[in-house]
């Protein structure tokens, strides 16, 4: 048995089995290494408010239930009799809190909060967590990539705890691609690796498209960042490189769970066991700038810039000077590791991570309201006071608003309407949609 103590960079959990799951601790430990905490033994559950005799009935003998607990909450202003329902499996619980509503806007409390938050929430834990644990068995080792996978010990009074704040160095890898505009085709993808023990290194890969995407996966996974950044990555380069992978039937497994990247809202993508932070979206956020292009940021924050390579015609200047190309494109994801370490970014989040009791990757890129809940939900559960669902209040007459449509990045064709509402192409574009290709997205 070893103590640990592990920053954590993020969390999720995996099927054990036909009725069990294990919760994954993603991190690095106070002397650097990467671990992959698993723990076993927490339930999933929720709470229904005085459920019927005929419904505390059909719990009881429902096979698929793992628990039952008679207890008391106060809500809507006294207080009630509840029954907590311990489930087996994470992702039944919305199945059950349909199956099992009664009555009332909140006859079921605490059935929309992620599985890993409530595990946070219930134990305390924060971005730093203490713990002892033994060697995980060797078919879980396989599972994993770049980290040393334990089980976490809860025996004779031992269990997970918080920890006293630290912060380890963390590597980050920045990469840029170069791809053909219209047929999209990756010419090059070049990066930068900042590694834990500030060693910085370069790589170039070009060639065959799908051996680049190949080894490109096989870069992320042998130098194992804990942080991938570069400029719009979320809007840009992470869409492109899932379209090329799906196109040429590539796998990118490049998270420490050999797990691909995980679309999770605009522009916002995540990786198990290692935090996607793009640099644009950080200059956005903290800088502002009258532009968000990389060369007015580099210039103005930086005191460089992009190199003399005319992207518009990135074919061009690939079959004149391919060198040059590479030099180009490795030198743009330079600049983007710059930015992103100038600004703090990884610093900044881990001191809001450390204030909201979450992982750094929540830090980073979570949301206000997810910040709130993380401060507000234990501290409701240690007094006793339920925890409605997050849905809007009903109305007798509810209120519709306007529908608000996300403009996505690209070229568009220039329409107009009239006051009919008819929508018709300016008389001035002669060509039919057929014989004008579709352009992609450009890059901010």
């Amino acid at each position: 048995m070893e103590t640990f103590e592990l920053f954590l960079l993020g969390g999720t959990y995996v099927s054990v089995g036909d009725q069990e799951v294990a919760l994954e601790l993603y991190g690095r430990s106070r002397n650097g290494e990467a671990i992959v905490a698993r723990y076993y033994g927490f339930r999933p559950y929720f709470d229904l408010v005085e459920p019927s005799p005929e419904t505390r009935e059909r719990l009881k003998n429902d096979p698929e239930k793992f628990e039952l607990q008679e207890r008391t909450t106060f809500l809507d202003g006294a207080e009630h009799a509840v029954v907590r329902v311990y489930a087996r499996l994470p992702f039944r619980v919305p199945e059950y809190r349909e199956r099992y509503k009664g009555p009332g806007e909140h006859s079921v409390l605490a059935a929309d909060i992620p599985f890993f938050h409530r595990f946070l929430y219930d134990k305390g834990l924060g971005l730093t967590v203490r713990f002892d644990a033994e060697p995980e068995s060797a078919e879980a080792e396989e599972r994993y990539t770049g980290a040393r996978v334990v089980r976490v010990v809860r025996e004779a009074g031992k269990d997970i705890a918080p920890a006293e704040p630290f912060r380890p160095a963390l590597t980050t890898l920045s990469f840029d691609i170069e791809n053909a505009i219209r047929e999209r085709t990756i010419f090059t993808i070049c990066g930068v690796v900042h590694r834990a023990d500030g060693e910085r290194r370069t790589f170039r890969l070009h060639g065959k498209e799908s051996e680049i995407l190949a080894r490109f996966a096989e870069t992320i996974r042998d130098e194992d960042p804990d942080v991938i950044t570069g400029y719009n990555i979320g809007g840009y380069d992470i869409p492109l490189l899932e379209e090329r992978a799906k196109a040429l039937g590539v796998d990118l497994l490049v998270g420490r769970d050999r797990g691909p990247f995980r679309e999770a809202g605009d522009r916002l993508w995540r990786l198990s066991g290692r935090v996607v932070a793009d640099a644009w979206w950080s200059v956005r956020k903290d800088l502002r700038p009258k532009q968000e292009s990389l060369q007015f940021v580099a210039r103005t924050f930086l005191g460089d810039q992009k190199l003399d390579v005319d992207r518009r015609n990135i074919e061009a200047e690939w079959a004149k000077d391919p060198e040059r190309v590479l030099e180009y494109c490795e030198h743009d994801a330079d600049l983007a590791l710059r930015i992103l370490e100038k600004l703090r970014v990884v610093d900044k989040a881990a001191d809001l991570a450390t204030v909201a009791h979450l992982p750094l990757d929540e830090g980073l890129n979570g949301r206000t309201s997810q910040f709130i809940d993380a401060m507000l939900i234990p501290r409701a559960d240690r007094l006793g006071v339920g925890v409605p669902m997050n849905h809007r209040a009903r109305r007798e007459n509810p209120i519709e608003g306007g529908y608000v449509h996300t403009i996505k990045p690209g070229i568009y064709r220039w329409w107009s309407c009239s006051t009919s509402s008819r929508c018709t192409r300016r008389s001035s574009s002669r060509r039919t949609s057929a014989s004008r290709p579709s352009l992609p997205p450009a890059r901010p």
